[in-house]
């Protein structure tokens, strides 16, 4: 098999668990007690699931064949795999840590804004100054 042909299939593959993997998490999310969580998570994940599964067959496809200017991209490659793993596991806290606080008693709710009220600025027909 060629250089060429790898990256397709790895490519390929990539697309492929990308899309079996949102299938999947829709599903689950339309069911009964995950969808609170898993609804928000899937939109905010995804590109760095993208990222991370191309990485890693990029990784694969190069360690399938090693040569003698490999070695530079395979250590550049893992730098971005490293990166790219660390973008999604902030992405997953991020959307854990706001649904957690979501769900407090009290907690505004998320859809309606900052919560800070409109600032008015006429009160009874005066200017602010005479206030």
């Amino acid at each position: 098999m060629t250089t060429r042909m790898v990256m397709v299939v790895a490519v390929a593959l990539v697309v492929a668990a990308g899309l079996l993997a949102g299938v999947l998490v829709q599903r689950r999310a339309g069911g009964r007690s995950y969808r609170w969580l898993l609804a928000p998570l899937y939109p905010a994940s995804r590109r760095p699931a993208v990222a991370v599964l191309l990485l890693a067959a990029l990784y694969v496809g190069i360690r399938a064949y090693p040569g003698a200017g490999h070695h530079i991209v395979w250590r550049v490659v893992v730098v971005l795999l490293i990166a790219s793993v660390a973008w999604l596991v902030l992405r997953a806290l991020h959307v854990a840590e706001r649904v957690a606080f979501s769900r407090l008693p009290g907690a505004p709710d998320p859809t309606a804004g900052s919560g800070a009220p409109a600032p008015r600025s006429d009160r009874c027909g005066a200017s602010p100054r005479s206030w």
